[in-house]
């Protein structure tokens, strides 16, 4: 979750202005820690891709996920987004929710922009880890749950 009004956020980008938001919430960790910086700007929906970090508009708030996948579909462009964290849930977002796109972070005073080509292979890692890493753990709960039927359907 992030800390600036959507309105505000949305007109301010809108007339070509970055803005600063700072990380309020702990589903970017260990990249985005909690008191980090962000610096966003707008972007053309279609331009994104893959390990991107976008800010977006969910039930009154803005959030700052990565985008592990893509998809276009009969209501138009969706980003599949799930934080670094590894427990952070995965959401598709709509391309109209979709505020900005962050293009530096601020950690204990030192800025590190994103767009550069390391930077940009880093986040296609972190975004490709992340879909292994649910896949994963989605896989654990089924086999925990198909051993608790099967453990509770035994004979006595």
């Amino acid at each position: 979750m992030l800390s600036l009004s959507i309105a505000l956020a949305r007109e301010w980008l809108a007339s070509g202005q970055m803005t600063r938001m700072h990380i309020v919430g702990g589903s970017m960790r260990p990249f985005l820690p909690r008191g980090s910086s962000i610096v966003v700007s707008a972007v053309d929906a279609a331009r994104l891709g893959i390990g991107d970090l976008v800010v977006y508009e969910h039930e009154d708030q803005l959030v700052c996920h990565r985008i592990i996948a893509r998809r276009r579909s009969d209501p138009g462009l969706r980003f599949l987004t799930r934080g670094d964290w590894w427990r952070a849930a995965a959401a598709w977002v709509p391309a109209a929710a979709v505020v900005g796109i962050v293009g530096a972070v601020e950690r204990r005073g030192r800025v590190t922009r994103l767009d550069t080509w390391p930077r940009r292979l880093g986040a296609v890692g972190r975004a490709s880890a992340s879909q292994v890493i649910g896949c994963a753990v989605g896989f654990g709960r089924h086999v925990r749950s198909f051993r608790a039927r099967r453990s509770s359907c035994a004979p006595a």
